[in-house]
């Protein structure tokens, strides 16, 4: 079972990864609320893979990012509503492997297994296999398990996520209850 790291950053809350990491197979050794303390949590616990989630991304996240890939190059991923270009280019280049915008579901499939959804919101036509292919081959690499991925256009999930109108925006849809 992959060994992950939990990093959020208010207004974040911990249990939205922790409980849908450990419905597809996760083991959550730590959730830490503090960017500052990831590289030395990071080193001591030695995880599979960090996932970060924050409403955007810190200064003192992307300087962990930085130090980690620098020290100890653990897979990093970040979930977040923020779309910035800029913080997408400094995350790619400071150490984080994966800058995902506008969250991820967990579904229930016929036979009650429970799948990752990540859907990403792309300028590319949603059907873009390259694309798809590219995304699915990522998140399978760093995250050592396999996900689903879906193509939105630009602003298409505003109306799940709410990012508009709510000052915590949702980042899991929890489909499995349905």
């Amino acid at each position: 079972m992959p060994r992950v790291l939990i990093v959020t950053e208010p207004p974040v809350a911990p249990e939205t990864f922790r409980l849908a990491l450990l419905g597809i197979g996760y083991n959550a050794v730590d959730e830490i609320g503090d960017a500052q303390r990831l590289v030395k949590r990071a080193i001591a616990i030695e995880p599979d893979v960090i996932i970060a989630g924050t409403e955007s991304p810190s200064k003192n996240l992307f300087a962990a990012a930085s130090a980690l890939d620098e020290h100890a190059p653990y897979p990093l991923l970040i979930f977040t509503p923020d779309a910035d270009l800029e913080k997408i280019e400094q995350a790619t280049a400071g150490g984080v492997h994966s800058y995902i915008v506008d969250g991820f579901s967990v579904r229930r499939d016929a036979n009650g297994r429970e799948t990752l959804t990540v859907v990403c919101e792309t300028s590319s036509a949603r059907n873009d296999a390259g694309i798809l292919t590219a995304c699915r081959e990522l998140l399978k690499r760093k995250l050592g398990i396999e996900t689903l991925v879906e193509l939105a256009a630009p602003g298409e999930l505003k109306s799940l996520t709410g990012i508009d109108s709510r000052q915590k925006p949702v980042r899991l849809i929890d489909e499995s209850k349905k």
